[in-house]
Formats: C-alpha cells, sequence, structure tokens
C-alpha cells in the first residue's frame, strides 16, 4: 500500500512540475511578445522623425567668441503622421547653399503628438566665417539650398540606436 501512494504521490509531483515548467514557458513567450511589441512601437515613433515639418521659431545669443556665436535656437517641429515621433538627442550641421555654417546639439528628449507642434530648443556653434560665405551666397544665388545633417541618438530596451539623417530642402 505504500507504495501505491509514494507513486501516487510521485506522479502528482511530476504532474505538477509539467505544469509549473509549462506555466513559466508561456510566460517567457509573452514576456518576449510584450518586449517586442515594445521595440516595434519604439521603431515606428522614431521612423516618424522623417517626416517631421521643421522651422525656425526663435533665435536668441546664448555666448558671442572670438571665432564663433553660440545661439539658441528654437525650433518649431510638426508631426503629420498617426503615430508619435520621438527624438532622445542628437547632433547635426546645418548648410545653406553649399556652406557649412556650424553645428549644434538637441539634448531634450521629445515626443511630438500625432499632427502636433512642439517647440524643441538647441544650442548651435554659429562661425564668422562661415557665415559670411552664407550671406554672400544667400545675396548671389538664386536658388537656396539648406540642409541638417546629423545623427539622431534612439535609446531603446534593447540599447542606444544611431540613426544618421541627410535632409535637404
Amino acid at each position: 500500500m505504500e507504495t501505491v501512494f509514494t507513486v501516487v504521490g510521485l506522479a502528482c509531483v511530476l504532474k505538477y512540475k509539467v505544469i509549473l515548467i509549462a506555466s513559466g514557458i508561456i510566460a517567457s513567450v509573452i514576456l518576449i511578445g510584450i518586449l517586442l511589441l515594445n521595440v516595434v512601437v519604439e521603431v515606428e515613433q522614431r521612423k516618424a522623425l522623417e517626416n517631421i515639418q521643421i522651422e525656425f521659431a526663435d533665435v536668441a545669443i546664448r555666448n558671442i567668441g572670438l571665432t564663433s556665436v553660440m545661439l539658441d535656437i528654437s525650433l518649431d517641429m510638426y508631426n503629420p503622421n498617426d503615430v508619435i515621433a520621438t527624438l532622445d538627442r542628437s547632433e547635426y550641421e546645418l548648410w545653406f547653399n553649399d556652406n557649412y555654417l556650424g553645428k549644434g546639439v538637441i539634448e531634450q528628449e521629445t515626443d511630438i503628438p500625432p499632427l502636433t507642434s512642439r517647440l524643441v530648443d538647441t544650442g548651435f556653434d554659429l562661425s564668422y566665417v562661415e557665415a559670411g560665405e552664407t550671406v554672400i551666397s544667400a545675396l548671389t544665388e538664386e536658388q537656396h539650398t539648406w540642409r541638417i545633417k546629423g545623427v539622431a541618438h534612439y535609446d531603446s530596451i534593447i540599447g542606444t540606436i544611431d540613426m544618421p539623417f541627410d535632409i535637404i530642402r
């Protein structure tokens, strides 16, 4: 009789171990699915930046140096997408008619809801030499081309993703 109870008890213990292992596997699959869905959403929010429309909203002088002036620039960023556009941070160069103006940094994370504008503040180092060439170019050339070239950094649960961008208008 003792052997029967031991076999029955062992069978119950094995049954519960199988149920516990199966539950762990199911929970792991669900967790991985949630993480992958989160990654997909994050990538979509960052890809939405490709369609963002950018306008200068305000410019102020932060510091005047010997070779350049540091400006505080406010950019009005409009999101025409149907998903939130997310910018974590970015470094960029600004060009006008193929003349290098300088470099800037966007340091704060910004979420721009669909069909909405957000003001984004950035520091910009404007070189006096490049600024002078740009004024001459603006006065002598009929076509005006702006170019913003840089790297946008996207922080996600899988690490930081660097995406280069080059926008010409």
